[in-house]
């Protein structure tokens, strides 16, 4: 791709458009990886996990570039589907594959500061133990609807498309969603949360 700007001028859209460009690819990379790291750190126990999670995404955005539809406007969505679908992967094991990890090393590299960023920041969330004591007590649907929106930032309607449910189901599983919490902030939780790698209690994937 001939240009007479910077990769940094250039839109999201463009960007996808632009891959498999290494260059556009690093550019998506540096915009989103922050992103993607506090999504996995919110679903992983382990930073090895997440690191699993931020390469896995971005290389399933670089072999699913053609797919993506300018018409569903925002790419940020599109990319929280994309690693929905890739930490359902993890928590099956299934894209622990050696050919797919050899793949992986043409994701641009993580910054090194990394890792000591995702252990600083799994700690600090596990310092608001009501909440999260609460949120474990939740289905699991309710629990993931209220974390797109929560922590991901998502609006309810791009959270619908990332686990591909219509909006107004989206909402109605919302509502409930923030209505058990607040039931269940009210009384004392006895459960613990269930994330990736905790091997003791595996938690269910739903499609």
């Amino acid at each position: 791709m001939t240009m007479s700007v910077t990769w940094q001028d250039v839109s999201d859209i463009d960007l996808v458009g632009a891959l498999p460009d290494p260059d556009a690819l690093e550019e998506l990379f540096l915009r989103y990886r922050l992103m993607i790291l506090g999504y996995g750190i919110r679903r992983c126990s382990r930073p090895e996990d997440v690191a699993d999670l931020l390469a896995a995404t971005f290389l399933a955005v670089l072999e699913s570039a053609s797919t993506y539809e300018e018409r569903l406007g925002d790419v940020r969505p599109w990319l929280f589907g994309i690693a929905h679908r890739q930490l359902g992967l993890l928590i099956r094991q299934e894209y622990r594959d050696r050919a797919l990890r050899s793949k992986i090393a043409a994701v641009p590299e993580h910054h090194p500061d990394d890792m000591a960023r995702i252990e600083e920041q799994i700690d600090a969330s596990r310092e608001a133990r009501d909440v999260e004591h609460a949120l474990a007590a939740l289905p699991e649907q309710h629990r993931e609807a209220l974390w797109l929106v929560g922590y991901d930032r998502l609006t309810p309607h791009e959270a619908a498309q990332v686990i591909g449910v219509s909006p107004g189901a989206f909402r109605v599983r919302l509502s409930r969603a923030r209505r058990a919490l607040r039931a269940s902030l009210s009384q004392p939780i006895l459960t613990v949360p269930a994330r990736v790698g905790d091997e003791s209690n595996p938690p269910e994937v739903h499609s």
